[in-house]
Order: C-alpha cells, then structure tokens, then sequence
C-alpha cells in the first residue's frame, strides 16, 4: 500500500497543477479582454447609422470569438478540479466561471432590431456592453487573486 503522505502529495501537487493552469487561462482572459475597449470604439464607429447608445453585433463578432476556446479549457479543469479534490473544486468553483452579470450573454442583453441596408440586423446597447466589460473585469481580477 502506498504511503498516505505520497499520497496526499500526488494530490495536492495535481491540484497545483489544475490551479496553475486555470491562472494561465484567467490571464489569456484578461488579454483577450483588455481588446475590448477598441472593439467597442470600432462598432462605434460603424455603428453611426444606429440610434446613440446602440452599436452593430456583427462589428464585434470577432471579438467575441476567443471567449469560447477559453471557457471550454477552464470548464475542464474544473471537472479535473471536482475529481481530483471535491473540496477545493466547490470554493473555487466560481473563479473558474464568471458570474452572470460577466456572461457575454449580460452584454448582449435587450439586444434591438435594426434596418440595415434593406436588411434587418440586431444592435447591441452600448451601455450593456459596458457593464458587461466593467463586471467581466472585475471577477478576472478576482479570480486572479483568488488563485494565486
């Protein structure tokens, strides 16, 4: 039979790991993040045809695309974090996951439908998208110190 203190340091350092890399995912956040003011000044800018406070969602597409790939790495390192230690998985659970007012689905919110060239198209409130940016923010930040 194996040693319980090998054992126990055979988790802790897999649990390590699992922290390790969910910091390096909450950072690629943070930099995907951080792109989103210019995103935001972009749809702005093309959005001049849209009632004031209303930007085009297909001006910020691309910006969007990055979240998913990172959700998806730390969604499985929160299920290696459950198998691994059930305890630390259910106090770290929310700095793995943003909370609801830092979903994207906070910024694209009451979105609106629009003419567009003959075409309707959907706007998003710019005022969302803030917020949303202001609270995504905020818990990376949170979940950064949390993990460290």
């Amino acid at each position: 039979m194996e040693p319980i203190a090998s054992r126990v340091l055979t988790r802790y350092a897999s649990t390590q790991d699992i922290l390790s890399q969910a910091q390096k995912s909450l950072l690629k956040y943070r930099a995907w993040s951080r792109g989103f003011p210019a995103a935001l000044s972009a749809a702005r800018s093309s959005s001049k045809d849209l009632p004031d406070g209303w930007v085009w969602q297909d001006e910020l597409v691309s910006f969007w695309r990055p979240f998913d790939a990172i959700q998806r790495q730390l969604f499985k390192l929160l299920d290696a974090l459950e198998a691994q230690d059930r305890a630390a998985w259910a106090k770290l659970k929310p700095f793995f996951d943003p909370p609801q007012e830092a979903q994207i689905e906070a910024a694209t919110d009451e979105s609106g439908f629009f003419d567009r060239n003959g075409e309707t198209q959907i706007a998003y409130k710019e005022a969302n998208l803030r917020r949303w940016y202001r609270e995504f923010t905020r818990w990376v930040v949170q979940a950064l110190a949390q993990l460290a």
